[in-house]
């Protein structure tokens, strides 16, 4: 008699909150945030928001104003320090978050199996509301033993996410 496996597939729907390990998987991905003034009252309409380093940011608005600055992270809130550049001080706003999570959504992942193109995107919420960014396709695999990757789309690193499913 011979034996058959089956492969067993998972479906991932899992909140990851944002701190250097998770942000590595969108780090240099632009991910468009409907509304600025979530940030600071001087970026109007969606902006696109850039991790330049897993704890530095940009944000980029319509009318092409700029900012800067760093997010910390004390799970599940999150920080962000924006910089406004402006005449001899620049403007600074603290924005804290009570939930700042990187969401991953996939279906069919083959524990040990090739990587599967899915969806990530970015979930803030505070006492402005909540926001998502834009839909971020990305390469997502569990190694054999169920540990959840996902593969940066523009710097093609792998990163271990950091839970086991």
């Amino acid at each position: 008699m011979g034996a058959c496996s089956e492969d067993v597939t998972t479906h991932v729907s899992v909140p990851l909150t944002l701190h250097s390990t998770t942000v590595a998987a969108v780090q240099a991905v632009p991910l468009t945030i409907p509304h600025g003034q979530g940030f600071t009252p001087a970026l109007t309409g969606a902006v696109v928001l850039t991790f330049t380093r897993t704890t530095t940011f940009t944000l980029v608005g319509a009318e092409g104003l700029t900012a800067t600055g760093v997010v910390t992270s004390t799970p599940p809130a999150c920080q962000f320090d924006v910089r406004v550049p402006g005449g001899l001080l620049s403007t600074a706003a603290l924005l804290p978050l009570s939930t700042c999570a990187l969401l991953i959504n996939a279906r069919n992942v083959e524990e040990g199996g090739d990587a599967v193109s899915r969806t990530v995107t970015l979930s803030l919420s505070g006492a402005s509301g909540a926001v998502g960014s834009n839909v971020v396709t990305a390469q997502v695999s569990l190694n054999d033993a169920g540990e959840l990757f996902v593969v940066n789309p523009v710097t093609g690193v792998a990163v271990d996410m950091g839970v086991q499913l």
